[in-house]
């Protein structure tokens, strides 16, 4: 701006009207930059108070406090609680330093399973020190339960904790916070990371009533005993519009290209239902490389999204312009790039990595959910793609194809046993859907020696094979998928000569779909 004003006045000759001119144009790419800056990638100010959180002055003493939480309960015997800085007004963790006891009384379905790690019936945790995330009622319980004082907490465990999420575990838990602190809904989300001393040292225990079917979790991140021990549906009442999944994808308008060196170049017309009253951030599943060059409404308004670097916690989120409640639909634009979600293995053919998400799905959708589809593809020349609906425009020199299913697609508990039954349509049905309704099977493929079908690689013919022998092969598929076998064994049993389809949907499920 100063250099600006002393251009203007070395200008003898321009005048007021031309001055003011000027300076609309420069205050409008001002505002204008500023609008883009605050659209972009992690740029929302609660997002970034919530990445960068740290402990705040509050803390207190507590005393035999129990906390309990669905199938977990927390004695805190004696230590200090230190609170983190509030956001929007509230306090969403904690850090608790002295002697606590956890127990966890699972139901009997799970029970067999943690006692391989305990080696006891009954799981019961002693610990010095747990670091606390929370958008429940835990703030307001502790503080009632305790009595101010003024020593203070180390920081440490606290950073600890969020290396753990955001390098370890990959997973952003500042965007899952962040759904509960732009809604106007009370927030159910509670999470303890224990330091345990009997069992495990790194312990997770988890409520979280965004996800879809088990909302309980306790795993242990120990590099040398990683795993899910535990995993269950809450208990008690269960509100319609305040459990589950934030929201149910209607409507997916695909527009992808594969481009010889396996660049994957997209756009998305997500139309989605909420399910939640109060959703403001949506979490969608984007393969970690595909990075999000921009996110609109369906009129073209810029919006903020998160996601972070490809190597760390790089879930992909949208924040709307308003709050949604349960039942309210919304579209979204999204323009993506990146690769590594396909890999071109030489000689034509090309791997896919990102099976249910090389377009942004929803992420943990349950069985039963329906969606339809609109996709085009613009492939390398010389290639020929195979896709989940009907064929509504074949490839012409351009090497663009285009599909859509008109009836919502769906999935199945036995997609496997139903693989190939699906196989032996003589024509695809847009009713029939692979394992995970997110996920369309898309192929890309290319002539492949009939005796050397790798195991990623699934055929698929356009003569199908006999009901008779279709009936007989469900049986071993279902037969090997109980004893967990690979479905690559089977390939065998397959009388016909196909071409080889690269399914980036799942493979179990590729179908006939024809030729474009």
């Amino acid at each position: 701006m100063m250099f600006l004003i002393r251009t203007l006045r070395a200008a003898a000759r321009v005048t007021l009207a031309v001055l003011l001119a000027l300076m609309a144009v420069v205050v409008t790419g001002h505002n204008a930059s500023a609008q883009n800056a605050a659209t972009g990638p992690n740029s929302n100010p609660t997002y970034q108070a919530l990445r960068n959180l740290t402990l705040g002055s509050e803390s207190v003493g507590v005393n035999n406090l129990e906390l309990k939480r669905d199938a977990g309960t927390f004695h805190l015997r004696s230590g200090t609680v230190c609170f983190v800085n509030s956001v929007e007004g509230k306090v969403t963790g904690a850090v608790f330093l002295g002697d606590g006891n956890f127990i966890l009384n699972p139901p009997a379905s799970e029970r067999s399973m943690l006692k391989l790690l305990t080696k006891e019936d009954e799981f019961s945790e002693n610990f010095n020190q747990m670091v606390l995330r929370f958008t429940d009622s835990s703030y307001d319980d502790i503080k009632k339960g305790g009595s101010v004082v003024t020593s203070g907490c180390d920081a440490g465990p606290l950073k600890d904790s969020q290396h753990v999420m955001r390098h370890k575990l990959k997973s952003n838990l500042d965007s899952r916070i962040l759904e509960d602190v732009l809604s106007p809904e009370p927030g159910g989300l509670f999470i303890a990371f224990i330091h345990g001393k009997r069992y495990n040292g790194q312990e997770l225990y988890t409520i979280d009533p965004h996800e879809g079917r088990d909302q309980v979790d306790f795993m242990t991140y120990d590099e040398n005993k990683f795993g899910d021990w535990a995993s269950f549906p809450t208990s008690g009442e269960r509100k319609p519009g305040m459990i589950g999944q934030p929201i149910r994808i209607e409507h997916q308008q695909l527009d992808t290209t594969l481009e010889k060196n396996a660049n994957l170049i997209g756009k998305s017309k997500t139309t989605f239902t909420a399910n939640l009253n109060g959703t403001r951030v949506v979490p969608l599943n984007l393969f970690r490389t595909l990075r999000v060059r921009s996110v609109t409404t369906g009129d073209g308004q810029p919006l903020s999204f998160i996601q972070e670097d490809k190597n760390d916690d790089a879930q992909f989120a949208v924040i709307l312009p308003k709050t949604l409640a349960a039942g309210e639909p919304f579209t979204i634009a999204t323009e993506y790039e990146g690769k590594e979600a396909v890999t071109n293995e030489g000689g034509g053919n090309y791997l896919p990595i990102a099976r249910e998400n090389w377009y942004p799905s929803n992420p943990g959708s349950g069985f039963g959910e329906y969606a339809t589809y609109d996709m085009t593809f613009r492939i390398p020349k010389g290639m020929q793609i195979a896709a989940t609906g009907c064929n509504r425009s074949p490839i012409r020199k351009r090497q663009v194809g285009y599909r859509s299913c008109s009836t919502p697609l769906r999935g199945t508990r036995t997609a496997r046993e139903g693989a190939c039954s699906a196989r032996c349509m003589t024509r695809l049905k847009s009713r029939w859907a692979p394992w995970a309704p997110w996920a369309p099977p898309v192929s890309i493929r290319k002539p492949w020696p009939k005796d050397n079908w790798p195991c990623n690689f699934i055929p698929i013919t356009s003569a199908c094979l006999p009901s008779s022998t279709c009936k007989s092969r469900s049986k071993i598929v279902a037969d090997k998928a109980r004893r967990g076998r690979s479905w690559c064994g089977f390939r065998s049993a397959i009388t016909s000569t196909p071409p080889c389809a690269i399914n980036l949907g799942w493979t179990g499920a590729t179908a006939d779909t024809g030729r474009l």
